[in-house]
């Protein structure tokens, strides 16, 4: 069954997904960068001693987090063609969630608050 179009100018659910898996690529992308940094930088430091110290600075997302705080066009490359099949962006995002899993493992103790010094 193909899927309905959507009622104005919208994404069809496939659409959505394709697009979801296009992101994710490239996010994790930064992720797997961010990781290798974040277990380089916590290399002999007691990380016992630097996640009890840390503290994530939320008021730095606020200003981010409000609709329509900033414009944003999504880059051409993230657009979704309709071309992919549904089976194929299936297992892309599977496969994407295992990514996700694999860097977690590999940064048990915290080591993910070493991406940028100070770990504060």
């Amino acid at each position: 069954m193909a899927p309905l179009p959507p009622r104005e100018r919208g994404w069809t659910a496939d659409e959505i997904l394709e697009h979801v898996g296009l992101t994710n690529h490239f996010l994790l992308i930064l992720i797997q960068k961010a990781a290798r940094k974040a277990l380089k930088n916590s290399a002999g430091t007691d990380l016992g001693i630097a996640v009890a110290q840390y503290a994530f600075q939320l008021e730095k997302l606020q200003d981010i987090s409000q609709p329509r705080a900033f414009s944003w066009v999504r880059p051409e490359h993230m657009e979704p063609t309709g071309t992919c099949p549904l089976a194929e962006t299936r297992v892309q995002l599977r496969r994407q969630e295992a990514e996700c899993l694999g860097l977690l493992a590999e940064l048990p103790n915290g080591e993910g608050c070493f991406t940028a010094p100070p770990c504060r």
